[in-house]
């Protein structure tokens, strides 16, 4: 009887050992790192898989792992960077109680500040322990034993069983071999190193990319034949491990973008850019084709303004669109489409005949965050008062006025003052007029007078002269 209670109370110690594996130790992380393990008790020589983990909003790079002083690394880490919830894996086997470690470098990112902030010291561990197999010996030579610490032992062995398969699958997901139909990877191709570039000459339009992956249980995506722009292209090839883990590639492939075309405006030498996509086109306009420097280059032609633009790069790598001019196939000026105060207009370059205004100084201005050349007033009273020059989406050349206090702009009539000096002038000429009629016929009058008074003397000397005669004659 006392044997038969001795084995039933070994029996029920085996039973609460296995269920409740000692020394369990809560996983600890710190600044964005984490590890779990597929499980955190097992048999002396299991392979335990650890699961890698990056907090979201978090960059974490140069990760390394330890096994511990019971465990030995058997499949090491499928990638040593995680951006941002980015999860890998390695496995260890545990022989003792092992305490399993990882630790790198963090940083988190700012959504306010666009950056990442100041590098962190980042780690995280896991205790796994071994299960006690004493009491399994006494339950073999114990030819007895309670129903139910049958079924706990049967469900534990069942649960093993699945835990085993799980820790199969593999978590390899590296490429083998990376490579491009044209053109070479540089630096050359090393499983460890993620980023590569290609550089291919100008007119270059398509490239094909293959990989393999090193584990034949694992996948590749993002390989195969691929359309090229001139400059920049990237391209992202993933590797995904058996077990889900991921790894990712990136290849970019820079596509000459020099101007095979130039021309000259403002003894400045622009090209035409190779590479028009994406150049965020004016409303109104489409696609045609002129000729400029005697080669035929895309441009872009609005029938309601009835011009046509092309899209330059001048020497200081600046790119914009210039308007062009049908008639001599050349630029005639910078097109710029700006909203200045919820008005849609065009910037464009203001002749020197035009700069001159009278009263008025030419110069750089910014309204509305949008800087342009105007005038300011030189008389000091207005000096809350801009003017400005643009074109209309009609084409047409009008003036601005800028209030300054009010950040308000409306339509300038440039007339009225022409107006008035046009007024002031007639006016001017009718005053002369009139003074030069008034003045003849003061002349007219006077020699009328002079010669009534001419005539007058005359008529009255004849008068005389007839009565001196008569006398004269009667005296004879």
């Amino acid at each position: 009887m006392k044997k038969k209670l001795i084995r039933l109370i070994l029996s029920l110690i085996f039973v609460f050992e296995f269920l409740v594996p000692a020394n369990i130790k809560p996983v600890q992380a710190s600044n964005g790192l984490s590890i779990s393990p597929s499980s955190y008790s097992v048999t002396s020589g299991s392979t335990v898989t650890i699961t890698v983990s990056g907090s979201s909003g978090y960059f974490v790079w140069d990760i390394s792992a330890s096994g511990g002083s019971g465990g030995s690394i058997t499949s090491g880490l499928g990638k040593t960077s995680l951006d941002n919830g980015e999860s890998t894996s390695f496995k260890v086997k545990v022989t003792s109680n092992t305490t399993i470690s990882v630790s790198g470098s963090s940083t988190v990112y700012d959504t306010d500040s666009d950056k990442y902030g100041k590098t962190l010291s980042a780690s995280s561990s896991v205790t796994i322990s071994i299960k006690s197999s004493s009491s399994s010996s006494s339950n073999s030579s114990s030819s007895s034993s309670s129903s139910s610490s049958s079924s706990s032992s049967s469900n534990s062995s069942t649960s093993t069983d699945t835990a085993e398969k799980e820790e199969t699958k593999s978590s390899e997901c590296t490429l083998s071999s990376l490579s491009v139909s044209t053109g070479t990877l540089s630096p050359e191709f090393d499983a460890s190193k993620t980023e590569y570039t290609v550089d291919l000459e100008a007119g270059s339009s398509e490239i094909e990319i293959s990989a393999k992956a090193k584990d034949s249980a694992a996948s590749v995506s993002g390989t195969g034949k691929k359309e090229l722009e001139a400059g920049e292209n990237t391209f992202s090839i993933k590797c995904t491990a058996e077990d889900g883990s991921t790894k990712t590639y990136k290849i970019t492939v820079n596509v000459d973008d020099t101007p095979t075309v130039y021309t000259t405006y403002n003894d400045q030498n622009l090209g035409v850019v190779a590479n028009q996509n994406n150049i965020g086109l004016p409303d109104g306009f489409e696609e045609t084709t002129v000729t400029l420097d005697g080669e035929e280059v895309i441009a872009y032609y609005n029938a309601n303004m009835d011009k046509t633009i092309v899209y330059l790069v001048n020497e200081d790598d600046e790119k914009n669109f210039y308007l062009y001019d049908s008639e001599t196939s050349s630029i005639s000026s910078i097109f710029i489409p700006v909203t200045i105060l919820g008005r849609n207009v065009y910037v464009v370059d203001i002749d020197e005949e035009s700069q001159s205004r009278e009263g008025m100084i030419y110069q750089e201005l910014t309204i509305n965050e949008v800087t342009l050349m105007g005038w300011v007033y030189e008389d000091e009273n207005y000096s809350n008062f801009q003017l400005i020059m643009v074109m209309n989406d009609q084409g047409e050349m009008v003036l601005y006025q800028y209030e300054t206090t009010e950040d308000s702009l409306q339509l300038y009539n440039d007339y009225v003052p022409e107006q008035e000096t046009e007024q002031l002038t007639t006016m001017t000429y009718v005053f002369i007029a009139t003074t030069i009629i008034a003045a003849g016929v003061a002349i007219y009058m006077y020699m009328k007078y002079r010669n009534f008074k001419n005539k007058s003397i005359s008529a009255i000397k004849e008068i005389y002269l007839k009565d001196d005669l008569n006398t004269n004659e009667n005296q004879d």
